[in-house]
């Protein structure tokens, strides 16, 4: 039931095809990205075109019949994407027959994101499994003498050679490369170098379509690598059950294969592992092993369409029914899966706005992430299965980094909010220590000022002696003054006959001793005056004082009175900030 037009060309569509050849060959990963689109390109062209042959056939008549004309419909919606892949102007088979050609520019800039990044991974994937090669060809390279190493690396020099070219130089690098590998083999050493083994094998199968003696040597490959375990005993596996499926002895590649499976699952063994189980029947093993291997390789849902094992012999029929529900299936669990992320971003983008609305904070997304992205969403109904795993990784990832750039945003306000916050206590509480340090020297200096009011005592004691002098002759003056007075009160001199005149000594007596009684009646009364005045000069400076201190209270009042209404407009703020992050948490 194998399509004529695809009766050669489906095999060179196959991993294992080319395989070593890229392992050996690939300079980089972006040589492997354009050859692994290529592929795959050329993979959904021929699914769609097999199973339409396949109808035909099954039918009989040249219009699609209800079932596989259906399914290929869907294939061509799962695929459509495809199209849109840039191959440059190689033929795809062509390109996928032989070799990597030179990349002029990145062909993985506009491809799906999903396929890029499986792409890459797959890019990296050989590259490592390059570097595990070499290592093992090396190991292997060194049992050999100097001499026999020289030619050991002269075998692969035109093995990698002849990969690397085409036409009749091809066909001698390879000629060359066997010659001295079959040489090698012979020798002691050579007789346990399976890396040897199994590139005489890979040349028998690939240069000389000796699939009888290819066999042979890929046995003897994976024998001698069974108690290492490494790379090249799934290689030689693999390889050996390949040439067994070719010669069309499935059992036996079957059973091959489950050695391969038992040592290493990964995506390449387990695809052949299903085609082998499909050419034995084994229709539900080779069902697991297909689901597994879309899981683990999106686009396995194309290549398993392009793979004629699954679709030739008796049960080719049923086995396509089976494979189609189960990409149906998987198709609307990747669309439910998009559909849930959708929903998860959606509902993102509203907590964030009402986050926004609620806090008070502009939040400017991303334009790769905001409303108009969500907006430019396709309808999960109409799109393949490729393109709704994009959706799917993508809005789960444009879901959380709504999240994670709202949450990034609000946290920064947050933090200068808190910032601030600190700031403005740090400044209360300043104002307050000044404020309190400006009433204390307020208080010192009125002290002071009133301690050092200039007083009639404090000045006589100081510098006053002119003072004292004033109040001398004041004295003097009130004295003499009232000696008529006193020579008045005391009587006229009267001259005794014999003794001293006591009129005269009595005014004498006066104008003596008297002056220093007026002294300091003149300077208690010049003191009682002053302290009068003392009075209004004390009130006077208590009122100055009183006038400066209410003057600095009103300033500080004010200025506190705004850093209290900062302080509590930045508490309230950071309360709604926190709430809003606790939505944002729970999201």
């Amino acid at each position: 039931m194998i399509p004529k037009p695809f009766r050669h060309d489906y095999e060179r569509l196959r991993a294992i095809e080319h395989e070593y050849q890229l392992e050996l060959v690939a300079e980089n990963a972006r040589q492997l990205v354009q050859f692994y689109a290529t592929i795959v390109r050329a993979q959904a062209s021929q699914a769609s075109q097999t199973l339409r042959n396949i109808d035909v056939m099954v039918n009989g008549r040249e219009t699609a019949g209800e079932f596989l004309g259906n399914l290929a419909t869907d294939i061509d919606s799962l695929v459509d994407g495809m199209d849109r892949f840039p191959v440059d102007n190689f033929q795809p088979l062509e390109f996928a027959q032989h070799t990597i050609l030179p990349i002029a520019s990145d062909p993985s800039a506009s491809l799906q994101d999903t396929l890029a990044t499986e792409f890459e991974r797959l890019a990296r994937q050989l590259l490592r499994q390059q570097k595990a090669l070499v290592k093992v060809h090396d190991k292997m390279r060194g049992m050999y003498e100097a001499q026999t190493q020289v030619r050991r690396a002269e075998s692969s020099r035109w093995l990698v050679s002849g990969m690397r070219r085409l036409g009749r130089d091809r066909e001698e690098d390879f000629q060359d490369a066997l010659r001295i590998l079959r040489d090698l083999v012979l020798t002691p050493q050579g007789m346990q170098d399976y890396v040897a083994w199994f590139e005489i094998g890979w040349l028998l199968w690939k240069h000389e379509r000796n699939l009888p003696e290819s066999e042979e040597a890929f046995y003897r490959a994976q024998r001698l690598s069974a108690s290492k375990g490494d790379a090249f005993y799934v290689k030689s596996l693999r390889h050996l059950a390949y040439v067994q499926h070719l010669q069309g002895r499935y059992p036996e590649a079957y059973e091959t294969i489950q050695k391969a499976l038992a040592a290493s699952d990964e995506h390449d063994t387990r695809f052949d592992a299903a085609r082998y189980a499909a050419s034995r029947g084994f229709s539900e093993e080779c069902l697991r092993l297909l689901e597994q291997c879309i899981y683990d390789r999106p686009t396995t849902i194309i290549s398993m369409f392009a793979e004629v094992d699954f679709l030739r012999g008796a049960a080719a029929a049923r086995l396509a029914r089976a494979m189609a529900d189960m990409a149906a299936r998987m198709l609307d669990e990747a669309r439910d899966r998009a559909d849930d992320n959708v929903e998860h971003w959606q509902r993102a983008l509203e907590i964030v706005r009402e986050v926004e609305r609620e806090a008070g904070l502009p939040i400017a997304l991303p334009k790769g992430i905001a409303e108009e992205a969500l907006g430019d969403t396709p309808a999960l109904d109409d799109v393949d299965y490729l393109v709704a795993l994009e959706i799917e990784r993508k809005a789960l990832a444009y879901g959380d980094q709504t999240v994670t750039f709202a949450r990034d945003t609000v946290l920064q306000v947050e933090a200068a909010r808190a910032s601030e916050q600190s700031k403005v206590s740090l400044a209360l509480h300043d104002l307050d220590q000044n404020q309190n340090r400006a009433i204390i020297e307020a208080e010192e200096d009125r002290r002071e000022r009133l301690a050092n009011l200039k007083t009639l005592s404090r000045y006589i004691r100081g510098a006053g002696r002119w003072v004292n002098v004033l109040l001398f002759a004041g004295a003097m003056t009130v004295d003499i003054h009232f000696v008529p007075y006193v020579e008045k009160l005391i009587g006229p001199s009267q001259a005794p006959a014999s003794g001293p005149d006591l009129n005269k000594i009595l005014l004498y007596s006066y104008i003596g001793f008297a002056w220093p009684i007026f002294f300091y009646l003149i300077y208690i009364t010049a003191v009682i005056i002053d302290s009068c005045f003392n009075v209004f000069r004390r009130q006077k400076t208590e009122a100055e004082w009183a006038d400066a201190v209410s003057a600095q209270v009103d300033i500080y009042e004010e200025q506190a009175n705004e850093l209290r209404a900062r302080l509590s407009d930045l508490e309230n703020e950071r309360a709604r900030i926190q709430r809003a992050l606790q939505r944002l948490e729970h999201i």
